[in-house]
């Protein structure tokens, strides 16, 4: 008899822990399911490949024409903008001050 109890207890904890498994499976496949159905397909949601693809297409044809100046471009108009700075500081009269005001 006394042999038997420890094994009729360990085959409790063992039936026991069996169960409790299989309410956290019973759980998950449940959320799971659930998971599921909220993000059905929805045709109206959908939109073909080949749209798509048309999307993509524009939109990287549009980014491709932007014009962008040559580097030689952004150098000249540097250049131009010190230029500019240089005359303005010749053009100021000596002793005064030069504030310039906010654009509006």
């Amino acid at each position: 008899m006394n042999s038997q109890r420890p094994r009729a207890c360990a085959t409790q904890v063992f039936c026991a822990r069996v169960a409790w498994l299989r309410q956290i499976l019973a759980r998950s496949l449940a959320n799971q399911i659930k998971h599921h159905r909220r993000r059905a397909r929805d045709h109206l949601r959908q939109e073909s490949l080949d749209h798509l693809l048309e999307q993509s297409d524009l939109s990287l044809q549009s980014a491709l024409a932007t014009r962008v100046p040559s580097p030689s471009e952004a150098a000249s108009r540097r250049e131009q903008a010190v230029l500019l700075a240089d005359a303005v500081d010749r053009s100021r009269p000596r002793g005064r001050t030069w504030v310039p005001l906010p654009r509006v």
